[in-house]
């Protein structure tokens, strides 16, 4: 599919998957749970506004194994 990679990119900072996955093991390291805990609940609704984009242009494996690994 030639739309893949557009499909999987953020359109905005509110879909920005990537960026809260690395802001959340951040705050975790530095053991910032409250802010951990925010960057969760952001993730969370990120990755449910772009699975239905990425839903067609990735196998169903891995979307699935990254939705319990969230």
């Amino acid at each position: 599919m030639l739309s893949a990679g557009y499909m999987k990119k953020p359109r905005n900072q509110e879909e920005n998957v990537d960026k809260f996955i690395s802001s959340t093991i951040e705050y975790v390291k530095n053991e910032d749970w409250s802010n951990a805990e925010k960057e969760i609940e952001k993730l969370d609704l990120a990755w449910n506004k772009i699975l239905k984009r990425v839903q067609f242009s990735s196998e169903l494996d891995q979307i699935n194994y990254l939705s319990e690994s969230i």
